[in-house]
């Protein structure tokens, strides 16, 4: 009898063992996919993944092919322990610096050099938790709300708040290039029309080219990316594009951006910015006119 009850006890250890094992799995699994994330600063990002780019005898930039169409965008990242240096090196020896091929004077993007002096760049890895379209664009939620809420500065002025900027490395291996594609323009509009935010995407497939030269691709980056930032005047030519989106999510976002403009708060805008933008407006309620057919236009049969 003694040994049936021992023996029962050692069952019921066991069961409570493995029940304990299995609710601190669930736990931190939960925290993973549901926690708020975690974002490092420039100097943090650097100091604890990028050191090595500072030899650049023994890690040199080594660059993409940003001249030719790719045709093929379903393709997948392929980790490496160089994934953030490469994107450091991106933004410190490409996006900082002059190009020829960009057709215009000064670094290829020119709040980059600022930011990257007013420590104002933040970034959150993005690993394998992220497996499906629906985490992800959790994840990007998050992101974004703590861009706009946390990540500082917060309260200041526009001509501070627009050097900030939030990367997110996407490493997962089951997100291909033409699905982040497919995220930034899904969510792109909501960003605009909702916070006066931008929304970009970097990765080694991107089709995306320079604003004055068709025939370069300078989003190209060997770890993708998506860029949160806040809007200014020369994002203008990013909200109308005719082939991504609908004539009536344009004007949402064109009368977002003329808000802005209105409101003070569009840093660097010009009286031609204000004239471009009621052109483009113009144009677009032209064809909403346009697509209507008036009753009396119909023939039936």
């Amino acid at each position: 009898m003694e040994q049936i009850i021992i023996e029962l006890l050692d069952v019921k250890i066991f069961i409570l063992i493995l029940t304990t094992i299995v609710f601190i799995v669930f736990i931190i699994k939960s925290y993973r996919y549901y926690s708020y994330p975690s974002y490092l600063n420039l100097h943090q990002f650097h100091r604890l993944y990028c050191q090595r780019a500072d030899d650049k005898e023994k890690c040199p930039f080594i660059p993409i092919d940003m001249f030719h169409r790719c045709e093929n965008t379903h393709q997948y990242h392929t980790k490496s322990d160089l994934d953030c240096v490469s994107i450091y090196e991106y933004i410190q020896d490409f996006l900082c610096q002059n190009n020829e091929y960009i057709n215009r004077s000064g670094p290829v993007c020119p709040f980059v050099p600022v930011a990257f002096k007013q420590k104002t760049i933040y970034f959150f890895i993005s690993n394998d938790e992220y497996t499906n379209k629906t985490r992800f664009i959790q994840m990007i939620e998050r992101c974004k709300n703590d861009f706009l809420c946390k990540l500082q500065p917060v309260n200041a002025t526009k001509s501070k708040l627009v050097y900030k900027c939030l990367l997110i490395l996407i490493r997962s291996l089951n997100i291909p290039h033409n699905l982040i594609d497919e995220i930034q323009t899904e969510l792109k509009p909501t960003f605009i029309i909702q916070h006066g935010l931008m929304f970009g995407e970097f990765h080694q497939s991107s089709n995306s080219n320079a604003i004055r030269n068709e025939n370069f691709y300078p989003f190209r980056t060997r770890t993708p990316l998506l860029v949160i930032r806040y809007m200014v005047a020369n994002d203008l030519i990013f909200l109308n594009q005719k082939q991504k989106y609908s004539v009536e999510v344009r004007l949402q976002m064109i009368n977002k951006y003329l808000n802005l403009y209105h409101s003070g708060l569009l840093y660097r805008s010009k009286v031609e910015h204000l004239q471009s933008a009621h052109d483009i407006l113009a144009e677009l309620n032209f064809s909403v006119k346009e697509s209507i057919v008036p009753i009396t236009d119909i023939h039936l049969n």
